[in-house]
């Protein structure tokens, strides 16, 4: 992981390779995945906290988060999005609707249009963007 990035970004970074695998293995340990990826992608303890507590949150509120995310996307079905989008969404719409504020809006909607730039396809960005915007509305 690039030490230019910011502790949030590297913890969303590491955050979404561990959710991501949780679609693939149901009994996945998320401590243990944390624990891997911290030592890969060399993250130190800011970073590994926050990501910790946006797995912890997104898996504890997975289903209303993705009910707030079905109804801001219009046309699009969750059972159809792609599984790197769909978590990447899932991790802002925690920061904008379920943390508490701890982080403005507008960075989350950024960041998570950054994260879909580098994980996901080229027309994933404007896609993310669409939903989190509408995801902010309703809020």
């Amino acid at each position: 992981m690039s030490k230019d990035l910011s502790p949030r970004r590297q913890a969303r970074e590491l955050a979404l390779q561990v959710l991501f695998q949780t679609e693939f293995l149901d009994a996945i340990n998320i401590e243990e995945s944390l624990n891997f990826f911290k030592g890969v992608l060399d993250a130190n303890n800011e970073t590994y906290q926050y990501a910790q507590e946006l797995c912890s949150s997104v898996v504890a509120n997975r289903n209303q988060l993705d009910e707030i995310i079905q109804q801001s996307s219009d046309n699009w079905k969750i059972s159809r999005m792609a599984l790197v989008d769909l978590n990447i969404l899932r991790i802002a719409t925690y920061e904008i609707r379920l943390s508490n504020g701890s982080v403005p809006p507008k960075s989350s909607i950024d960041e998570a249009v950054d994260l879909a730039k580098k994980y996901s396809t080229t027309d994933s960005s404007g896609f993310i963007n669409g939903i989190l915007d509408r995801v902010l509305k309703n809020t």
